[in-house]
């Protein structure tokens, strides 16, 4: 028994003995073929010499990441020309940053991860931006971009929570910004929307054709979008988690949705896929919690892998017979929904490529030659009135319900410009009696100018449309 005692003793004395030697991380080195680093006691990483900084491939692959925890300010020289990409990621203690004016290149995820960044200021020597430069810096409040940057990677400021504002350089020739949202010159392309703002609603320019990736990824403030039909595509991930979204708008030009573009946005109730798109993404409304119901206009020829897995509310949907591929998992654990409005024959539901894991899909009924429109329903919609109140529009109009079964209606009422652009629209769900003609009113978030067009729209349950109102036009 002593022997076991003492022989514990001694493997406790050579561990004691070694835990300086493991716990002794490295203060200097080389980052670079003419840079050197050092890291003092202060947590100021030092980065000196001339030349280019060493690329990491991934954050572990730096040569300060084992004291990476302690690094609280970095001071860049001014004769150090680039940053490397991965070199600070994850470094969640970094509080400020002083970027030497000899710097042209922010590297890929060179920031990434660091959450304690409250501020940057990026030099005028800089002309280049990599790709999630800045992804998850969940501090920084305002960004300024200089007059000297000429390119920008997707997602540089992606789910930065705190990020109000980015603004550009008025002599900047590349890029722009507006209401604090980051766009190329000509804003056809959103890169950044700036996810801290507490706005609830937001329209997209017209001028925009593309939406960047992770252009809103993590916002949670919004609950509405309007995509106009000047939008061609909507790059991967770029509404993901967006907690708050209720209502999206997908504007008419819109051909493809991305790859996770709107994957746990668990606010999200339905969506209407437009026709002019023709294909939906893998995972493209994954973990869509909430959503009731989905409504695939004609042209859709595929339907991505996981495009709508795990979608637990989900209880119809309308397919058109231009589809052809269901990829697997497509409606995977789609535990609610029951029914399927299909505009094809039986055979021609038959021909279709349906993956596997798409049960839930396939054991739902099945409605052939349907456009999800019940021929039963009788219901009418006429736009009675609009008024102004709280800087809100609006939109006073009727739902009639001539049957003699109780409906479950959503209005809908789109605000159009005079060269017929969608500007808006807002959604309310009523229930509408047998026999019975409510007045119902819609807030839309637009301003109502002469020579607009409003329109009201009324649904069953999310997914059949009913009735289209009367157009007024303002004079």
């Amino acid at each position: 028994m002593k022997k076991k005692i003492l022989s514990l003793a001694v493997v406790m004395a050579m561990l004691l003995s070694f835990m300086p030697v493991i716990a002794q991380a490295e203060t200097s080195g080389e980052c670079g073929e003419n840079l050197t680093w050092t890291l003092d006691d202060e947590g100021t990483l030092t980065i000196s010499g001339i030349g280019d900084m060493t690329n990491g491939s991934f954050y572990l692959d730096v040569p300060w990441y084992s004291s990476c925890s302690s690094i609280k300010n970095i001071i860049i020289g001014n004769s150090v020309t680039s940053i490397g990409d991965w070199v600070f990621s994850c470094c969640s203690n970094l509080e400020s940053v002083i970027i030497g004016n000899g710097v042209t290149s922010i590297g890929n995820s060179a920031f990434s991860k660091c959450s304690s960044l409250g501020s940057v200021v990026i030099p005028d020597s800089v002309t280049s931006i990599g790709a999630y430069a800045f992804d998850e810096c969940s501090s920084i409040e305002n960004v300024v971009i200089p007059d000297s940057v000429t390119s920008i990677g997707g997602g540089p400021f992606s789910s930065c929570s705190s990020l109000e504002s980015i603004s550009v350089d008025i002599n900047n020739k590349y890029y722009s910004s507006e209401n604090g949202n980051l766009f190329n010159n000509d804003k056809t392309t959103l890169i950044q929307y700036a996810i801290g703002k507490t706005d609830t609603q937001y329209t997209i320019p017209d001028s925009v054709t593309s939406i960047g990736v992770y252009a809103f990824s993590e916002c949670s403030s919004l609950e509405s979008v309007v995509i106009p039909d000047s939008v061609t595509s909507i790059g991967y991930w770029a509404f993901y988690n967006c907690s708050s979204l209720e209502s999206v708008t997908i504007g008419k030009g819109v051909t493809g949705i991305g790859y996770d573009a709107f994957s746990c946005c668990i606010s999200l109730k339905s969506v209407v896929i437009p026709d002019s798109v023709t294909s939906i993404g893998d995972e493209a409304f994954e973990y869509c919690s909430s959503l009731e119901s989905v409504v695939i206009l004609d042209s859709v020829t595929s339907i991505g892998n996981s495009a709508f897995s795990k979608c637990s509310s989900l209880k119809s949907v309308v397919i058109p017979d231009s589809v052809i591929g269901i990829g697997y998992d497509a409606f995977w654990k789609c535990s609610s929904l029951t029914d399927v409005y299909y505009g094809g024959s039986e055979d021609e539901w038959e021909a279709i490529n349906i993956d596997s894991g798409n049960t839930p899909l396939t054991n739902a009924t099945i409605h052939y030659n349907s456009t999800g429109i019940p021929s039963s329903l009788d219901c009418q919609t006429q736009i009675l009135d609009y008024s102004e109140s709280d800087g809100k529009y609006m939109i006073k109009s009727t739902a009639k319900n001539n049957t003699d079964t109780a409906i479950s209606c959503v209005m809908y009422s789109a605000v159009y410009s005079s060269d017929g652009t969608l500007k808006a629209c807002g959604t309310v769900k009523k229930n509408i009696d047998a026999g019975s003609n409510k007045e119902v009113d819609i807030s839309v978030p637009c301003t109502i100018e002469t020579g607009d067009t409003i329109k009201t729209f009324m649904w069953a349950d999310n997914t059949t449309p009913l009735a289209k109102a009367g157009e007024l036009v303002i004079q």
